[in-house]
């Protein structure tokens, strides 16, 4: 018996399709469209979640692919960051996204930090796109009326 050399041409059409996918710019390597194909599920279901993975794994084009999915449902979608440099990386890969690149976005960063070359919405939670630094979310925890913002901004989500 002949075994299938190609594993493409073993999965059914609708996966091959995903093992496809552009993201911006970029083509996505077959193991990143296949954790893209899982978050795109998850955001379908009204799910939320996180990717981890290892550095230089291609979580940037991940997080521009989910941006992609939620603006097309019309839905919100928050990426957190563990440092403002990422998040600059991660804005960078957006906007080779058009529909990414065309929604409203916010981000949740010091004051002092630029963001991409022109002026940037700070500290609201009513775009589609929400960037954030993990610190910046947790000095905001102890204000009520944030806790509040950012319940309204994940029902914006629910199926």
């Amino acid at each position: 018996m002949r075994t299938n050399s190609n594993p493409a041409e073993a999965l059914p059409q609708i996966y091959v399709a995903e093992l496809n996918r552009r993201i911006g710019d970029k083509q996505a390597e077959p193991f990143q469209a296949r954790i893209g194909a899982s978050v795109r599920k998850a955001i379908r279901r009204g799910r939320s979640g996180a990717v981890l993975a290892p550095i230089g794994s291609g979580k940037s084009l991940l997080a521009a692919g989910a941006a992609e999915d939620v603006v097309g449902l019309g839905k919100p979608i928050l990426v957190l960051h563990p440092d403002v440099s990422l998040l600059r990386q991660n804005y960078a890969q957006f906007q080779t996204v058009p529909a990414v690149r065309n929604a409203q976005t916010t981000f949740y960063v010091a004051k002092i930090e630029s963001i991409g070359d022109g002026p940037v919405q700070r500290n609201a939670l009513d775009a589609n796109v929400f960037a954030a630094t993990n610190m910046s979310l947790v000095n905001k925890l102890d204000r009520e009326e944030f806790l509040q913002a950012l319940e309204r901004f994940g029902k914006r989500g629910d199926p």
